[in-house]
């Protein structure tokens, strides 16, 4: 029973488990270095406004798809898109399917859209030292106003 972020299970909404295994060439290692890049990617879209510590808490193998899963059902199936982008790549960087690259550009134009707070998905914010959420943005009325009219 492993911790992870992304579990087996997880793929077979997204790709055919026959597929999976001929691109991993059945290797877990190679599956699992792949997820780990992907959620590493992610979380540098994410670091600056979102508790990513939160956002990716691994859950056990039982517990997938069940009401003690408690993971972002968007967050799961982009960080899949991008793992399964690496995947290709590692294996042709120019023969990706076009599918899998469109996904793969779907989940990183939504993560920079996250970023640059034209989306709100709704995820957990940092907290600074006092427990308040710390917001980049700009301080509003932070200092008296010049006036240069003479």
């Amino acid at each position: 029973m492993a911790l992870a972020f992304i579990h087996t299970g997880d793929y077979s909404d997204i790709i055919d488990s026959e597929e999976l295994d001929l691109i991993t060439q059945e290797s877990a290692s190679i599956l699992a270095s792949a997820e780990r890049k992907a959620v590493a990617k992610i979380q540098k879209y994410l670091l600056r406004k979102y508790n990513v510590d939160v956002l990716f808490q691994p859950i056990q193998d039982n517990d997938v798809g069940t009401s003690a899963d408690i993971r972002d059902a968007t967050l799961v199936e982009y960080a899949i898109y991008f793992t399964l982008y690496i995947l290709y790549t590692r294996i042709a960087k120019r023969n990706v399917p076009e599918d899998r690259y469109e996904q793969y550009k779907e989940a990183r134009d939504f993560f920079k859209d996250v970023q640059q707070d034209m989306i709100t998905p709704g995820w957990p914010l940092l907290k600074n030292a006092c427990g308040e959420t710390a917001v980049s943005g700009v301080r509003m009325s932070s200092d008296k106003p010049n006036s240069f009219y003479y």
